[in-house]
């Protein structure tokens, strides 16, 4: 059997521009239709790139709709196994890095410069390279010795002296941030942050890994795609929408989108301006992610061969991985909804029963394997929000959120995600959530469900998110 190169491509950029360098063939392997690969330490992203033959010409390989092969992240040290036809290598994007030493007890030396500014962009991924034994290097909001005033979001880690600090500067994250050292004043210098802040009502995600069992009661089963026994969410950071959309903010998008060479089936409806908009498609709001992002002056996400996706019904858009606003995967929209707890029915944490107090749903004795925690006094649709007027949706933001932050993970709105639904017809995509009509266990965070793209329901509705570190 032949044997094919795979080759890695770094680029390094930061404070100190480094000289392009050269792919460096570093594995070879056996051409089987399928390429299993390690992630690499301060990798940012790979990409499969395939060839009709070994002496190339090698071209971006994006994949069935969806798949995003041209840009493959992970959180963990798992290994990633992607099915490629044809010939394939896979190429890597280096994060930026920073390394730091230090001069004596005067300086930090940083790429060889004594205490200089990292200017550094909301957004982006860095790697800080520490080597400086005796001189914990902390990043700080106010410039201070000790280990008082530490700024810690987005970052791996803090205040070591050896070892690297993974920094995904946060979208709010402040104009300044310093770092200094734990005990020497002298080694010292200013963290300059640029670029976009994070947009109004949105929160950071952390990266990470929730893994768990979806808890079943009396007379419940499991179901693969529906309700899984098990699961095992792996993602990079990201910010999501606190609130699903709101009528007022999709009108806002909307008047600007069918001037600018957007068009839509549907012109969404909602019962209030505060509430969400809903009787919207797949193929609206993916194009409405798009629009929403070019009136911010943000990359689009969504295109048709290359194309920003802007008109018509089309199966076949791909989801890139420029940070713009598009929908959550499945993954991603499960792992936020858990809020970082562990095998939980509903989004909260201190019980596994839901009544109205917590959620705008359907409470029913209909199921009685359901019973046993849809314990709400009160049934039928939510009385407060039950006014004789369909939809019985809520303004969103009416009940607790989550411990990230987000509100309504288990109702008021079921929620289009980007991926396909995995069921007989292949062409259904993913939504998440319970509804305002919805049952208590249409609300449990592990159940997922598909819906034709085309079709609309006074029960559907969508969030957005966007991520950092991609350009």
């Amino acid at each position: 059997m032949s044997k094919y190169t795979w080759t890695l491509a770094i680029l390094l950029a930061g404070l100190l521009e480094a000289p392009a360098q050269q792919p460096a063939v570093i594995e070879s392997f056996d051409f089987t239709g399928q390429l299993t690969f390690s992630p690499m330490s301060n990798a940012a992203s790979y990409r499969v790139e395939w060839a009709p033959s070994a002496n190339g010409p090698w071209t971006n390989f994006t994949g069935e709709a969806g798949q995003c092969l041209d840009h493959m992240v992970t959180a963990g040290t798992e290994p990633i196994t992607v099915s490629v036809p044809m010939l394939f290598r896979v190429v890597a994007t280096w994060l930026p890095v920073f390394a730091v030493s230090n001069s004596g007890t005067s300086a930090y030396l940083i790429d060889g410069e004594a205490n200089p500014v990292l200017n550094l962009v909301r957004g982006q991924s860095y790697a800080i390279e520490i080597d400086s034994p005796g001189n914990p290097f902390w990043i700080k909001s106010s410039p201070t010795t000790g280990t008082g005033d530490s700024y810690n979001d987005g970052l791996s880690t803090n205040g070591i002296e050896s070892g690297t600090i993974l920094f995904t500067v946060p979208l709010n994250a402040p104009d300044i941030l310093y770092y200094i050292c734990q005990f020497h004043s002298a080694m010292q210098g200013v963290i300059a942050i640029s670029g976009e802040p994070l947009p109004e009502d949105m929160v950071l995600i952390p990266a990470g890994t929730n893994e768990g069992t979806n808890i079943l009661a009396a007379g419940e089963s499991y179901a693969a795609d529906y309700f899984p026994a098990a699961y095992n969410l792996s993602v990079r950071s990201f910010f999501m929408d606190q609130y699903e959309v709101t009528k007022a903010l999709w009108d806002e998008v909307y008047a600007w989108a069918i001037t600018n060479g957007y068009t839509f089936d549907n012109a969404g409806s909602g019962k209030a301006a505060n509430h969400p908009v809903h009787t919207v498609n797949w193929y609206d709001v993916v194009k409405w992610c798009n629009a929403r992002s070019e009136r911010e002056g943000r990359p689009t996400v969504y295109t048709i061969n290359g194309v920003v996706y802007r008109t018509g019904r089309r199966d076949e858009v791909v989801q890139t991985s420029v940070a713009g606003y598009r929908l959550p995967t499945s993954e991603e929209w499960e792992y936020a909804a858990r809020g970082g707890a562990v095998s939980r029915r509903f989004p909260w944490t201190d019980s596994d029963e839901i009544q109205h107090a917590r959620a705008n749903y359907e409470s029913t004795t209909m199921f009685s394997f359901q019973n046993s925690y849809d314990t709400s006094p009160t049934r039928g649709f939510h009385p407060a929000y039950n006014d004789g007027i369909i939809p019985y949706t809520s303004p969103v933001g009416s009940f607790a959120a989550n411990d990230y932050g987000l509100y309504d993970m288990a109702s008021n709105v079921r929620e289009w995600c980007f991926g396909r639904f995995p069921d007989e017809e292949g062409t259904n995509r993913v939504f998440r959530s319970g509804a305002w009509s919805g049952y208590a266990y249409q609300c449990r965070i592990g159940m997922c469900s598909g819906r034709n793209p085309g079709e609309t329901h006074h029960s559907q509705g969508f969030r957005t998110v966007l991520c950092p570190g991609q350009q």
